[in-house]
């Protein structure tokens, strides 16, 4: 479901109060293994991008940067046993599709490989989420409409999400997404009272209509040990088929997902990015799960409004 692409590159960037000069040569340079992989409870081991860095005055060589001979292990840590990772040279990424995660457990990355004629090594241990999301549906409502039709209280008509939140986590993230993207079934316009009330809420500049959006629900938006999240009409730039996902991870996952909003001060400056990555490496390597379910977002019924 969730498909991430890590590039790897160094950027420098220097704003605020004063002005000042970094010089960078060779010698700050150092091999690392960089990692980019999440595992899923019930699901086999794969998709596991295994690459190295390069220095920045070295062009990148395609050949080199996807270390296919790393030696590479998974060790489920409640049983001690240990799985070797193979590479797919199709999709560039280590697999291990007879290994199948089990929810609760820890399991370490331990990766170990040649770069540069040096011997770097990097691990990493990722705790699988113990209670899997499950949506509510007979808490949600789910029910197909037109947009931007109104209830019998002559309120607009929306999706609502429920879920139970986990004692155990501390933040979901909720995940819209449409189906089906063309000219066809694009909303192009909005009531006039809809317009209102939206930018009663979110002003103008948080015009939320999108065909994909992400948001973050924490353990303190929860009432009486649920959450119900709310899709208005002006969330929806397409009719037609939706998804809706709801998501929990482990500290590796969450802090990655969270990373382009947290290495960034006000400011301008950027912070160092958190990376659950110890020896020579970066990158991430978490759990998540996720559950789904899909609606239909009807077309606007001119006449009615």
């Amino acid at each position: 479901m969730y498909k991430y692409i890590l590039i790897v590159a160094a950027l420098v960037i220097i704003q605020g109060c004063g002005e000042g000069i970094v010089e960078i040569d060779s010698k700050i340079y150092e091999p690392r293994i960089v990692i980019y992989g999440f595992i899923e409870p019930g699901r086999a081991v794969k998709d596991i991008s295994i690459t190295r860095n390069f220095p920045l005055n070295q062009k990148v060589n395609p050949d080199s940067l996807y270390l296919k001979d790393a030696d590479a292990i998974i060790t489920d840590l409640n049983i001690n046993k240990s799985y070797k990772l193979d590479f797919n040279a199709e999709t560039k990424t280590f697999q291990r599709l007879d290994m199948v995660i089990a929810k609760g457990r820890s399991y370490k990355l331990s990766i170990s490989a040649l770069i540069d004629g040096v011997t770097v090594e990097a691990f990493a241990v990722t705790n699988v989420p113990e209670e899997l999301p499950e949506i509510d549906t007979t808490r949600s409502k789910l029910e197909p409409f037109h947009v931007f039709d109104k209830d019998e209280n002559g309120e607009f008509k929306c999706f609502e999400v429920c879920w139970k939140f986990s004692s155990d986590e501390d933040c979901y993230i909720f995940t819209k997404e449409t189906l089906n993207i063309s000219d066809s079934n694009k909303i192009w316009s909005m009531p006039f009272e809809a317009w209102e009330l939206m930018y009663a809420k979110y002003g103008y500049h948080g015009y939320p209509k999108t065909y994909h959006m992400i948001d973050f629900v924490y353990n303190k938006e929860k009432s009486n040990g649920y959450h119900s999240y709310v899709i208005e009409s002006y969330f929806f730039a397409y009719h037609g088929a939706q998804r809706f996902i709801v998501t929990t991870g482990d500290k590796n996952f969450l802090d990655y997902i969270k990373l382009p909003r947290e290495v960034v001060d006000v400011d301008g400056n950027h912070f160092e990015p958190k990376y659950h990555v110890s020896g020579m490496g970066i990158g991430v390597f978490g759990s998540w799960a996720s559950d789904t379910v899909e609606v239909m977002l009807l077309p606007r019924n001119y006449g009615s409004n």
